[in-house]
């Protein structure tokens, strides 16, 4: 399809709404008013529509346009430090031994993760929180279980930074949270 014939059934629309308007009384009123018009006053209008028109496409297209591109590299911006931060974790990991390390020495995500799969947790997502942390959100977990996991996290010397706790979809019992864990 080129560009023609997306445009043709366009304009044919617009030009049958603006024969409609001329064609009704209020058209045929602003016809008159603006025959009525001396000379200048047509050009002063002309230049108010112009400016009008102009001002209604950046408000319409240009302003949402621009903030959907800021918002995409604010998100570029996130994926590329997570990216960074996995690449950092995976040349850490390759650069241990095959045996895995005390609670001490192993990297905080891998500690997280350990302890919340004993409680058959599962996270929604996980993200790098600053040079030593991480980011945790569970989705629908139980809260004794997300308590409990909380409590083996301070028993290896993993601290809670910051986090929120809400009652989730599911049944009663049952909670969404958001856990940043520091090592």
């Amino acid at each position: 399809m080129n560009k023609a014939s997306g445009i043709e059934p366009m304009r044919r629309a617009l030009e049958d709404a603006a024969s409609r308007l001329l064609a009704s009384d209020a058209g045929q009123r602003l016809i008159l008013w603006h025959e009525g018009l001396a000379a200048r006053e047509r050009q002063a209008f002309a230049v108010l529509a112009l400016l009008l028109g102009a001002f209604v496409v950046y408000a319409l297209v240009y302003v949402p346009l621009e903030r959907r591109i800021d918002a995409a590299r604010a998100h570029l911006l996130r994926e590329h430090q997570l990216l960074q931060w996995l690449q950092a974790q995976k040349v850490g990991s390759q650069a241990r031994p095959a045996v895995m390390p005390d609670e001490a020495t192993r990297p905080l995500a891998v500690t997280v993760n350990a302890a919340a799969a004993e409680f058959g947790l599962s996270f929604a997502s996980m993200r790098p929180a600053g040079s030593d942390g991480v980011r945790v959100e569970l989705s629908d977990v139980v809260f004794a279980d997300a308590v409990r996991w909380f409590a083996a996290l301070r028993r290896t010397g993993v601290r809670i930074d910051a986090f929120t706790i809400e009652p989730g979809p599911g049944a009663a019992g049952r909670v969404d949270a958001s856990v940043t864990l520091r090592g």
